[in-house]
């Protein structure tokens, strides 16, 4: 059994001292709280949380991130989760939303439509769902990026100045937005990797 405590140099220590032996043979127990080594969990008096640390809690040590199917039965057995949903109910029933934690990624040629695409994706999770939303736009004026979603709102382009809509649509749109979750990265016009 190795004892270690929660910090990086004693999980190195443990990686490093568990790889000397064949998989499934160390087992790993954290010592009590406030607790450095065994020593001091003596001295400290917590003699019987350190005989259940290395008795009873001890588990077998394998390299971070590998589990066995025992180990993740209960996230198993779950119900798998439905995402939040896009703007478009046939693309939610698909692929079942947005899950938390996935990477979605688009791509497509110059023009087609990729910014607004996103412009309506970030107005319907500010907007209908209250989605907590950060923008980085590195290729746009914030204020454009934030014109683009807000004409979302009301159907009209509002960075395009075709006379499709009014200063008051503009400015209803705007305030609307202003009370939306919605948080925009200022590059200050900045647009390479630096």
């Amino acid at each position: 059994v190795l004892a270690f405590d929660a910090d990086e140099p004693g999980r190195l220590a443990t990686a490093e001292a568990a790889a000397m032996f064949p998989p499934g043979r160390v087992k790993v127990a954290e010592m009590p709280a406030g607790c450095k080594d065994a020593n001091e969990a003596l001295v400290k008096g917590k003699t019987q949380e350190l005989i259940t640390a290395v008795r009873f809690q001890a588990r077998v040590w394998r390299p971070d991130g590998i589990v066995r199917v025992a180990d993740i039965r209960d996230r198993l057995l779950a119900d798998p989760a439905k995402g939040a949903t896009y703007p478009w109910a046939p693309v939610t029933e698909a692929t079942f939303g947005r899950l938390p934690g996935q990477v979605i990624g688009f791509g497509g040629g110059t023009g087609i439509g990729k910014s607004d695409l996103f412009a309506t994706m970030i107005d319907h999770d500010v907007r209908v769902l209250g989605i907590p939303t950060g923008v980085l736009s590195l290729e746009q004026a914030v204020a454009d990026t934030a014109r683009r979603i807000a004409g979302k709102a009301i159907g009209k382009p509002l960075h395009v100045p075709d006379g499709s809509w009014t200063p008051e649509e503009r400015d209803a749109a705007v305030d609307a937005l202003t009370k939306c979750p919605l948080f925009l990265y200022d590059s200050w016009g900045a647009m390479d990797w630096d």
